[in-house]
């Protein structure tokens, strides 16, 4: 029997509610990485940030989710296939890459006048690209209500950061 989030009783371990928490969870971050950067904050305190934390700890939690699947200790009521977890791998290192890749970018140029589009920044939310399109492509015409509306709300803040972000610095 479907419970009220769309899967079945007992099974606390569904991959797609750590999975969707993690997009979440990060796009928390992004929100307060772009906070810090337009006001300036990045400037004082470097790569290590809360919201870089954040950040990054979302990703942690999707690529544990990711990772405890591929190690079958996470179960799913419905099939994924191997195509599908390889991709949301590949978002997984290409987020991870770019998060190495600004860390550099950062330790060389500074943090001043840093703006939403230098590669690093569009590495990372390439790998954010890959994985939330992923679960919509993966999860949505299989999955309950909080799971849609996790992603469906993950678009629109995905979509209204950027435009919030292009706005104030162009």
């Amino acid at each position: 029997m479907a419970g009220y989030f769309g899967y079945r009783r007992g099974r606390s371990n569904d991959f797609r509610v750590p999975f969707c928490t993690g997009i979440l969870v990060t796009l928390i971050g992004a929100y307060s990485d772009a906070y810090y950067h337009l006001e300036g904050f990045a400037v004082t305190e470097g790569f290590f940030t809360p919201a870089h934390g954040v950040l990054y700890t979302g990703v942690l939690i999707m690529a544990l989710s990711i990772f405890l699947l591929r190690g079958k200790r996470l179960v799913l009521p419905i099939e994924i296939g191997q195509r599908a977890q390889n991709i949301m791998f590949l978002g997984i290192l290409i987020m991870l890459g770019g998060a190495v890749w600004d860390f550099v970018y950062h330790s060389i140029n500074g943090f001043i006048d840093v703006v939403a589009w230098t590669p690093p920044h569009l590495t990372v939310t390439a790998g954010f690209i890959v994985l939330l399109s992923a679960g919509i492509v993966t999860f949505w015409n299989k999955s309950g209500s909080m799971v849609k509306a996790s992603l469906g709300s993950s678009v629109a803040l995905f979509a209204a950061l950027w435009i919030t972000v292009l706005w104030l610095t162009l």
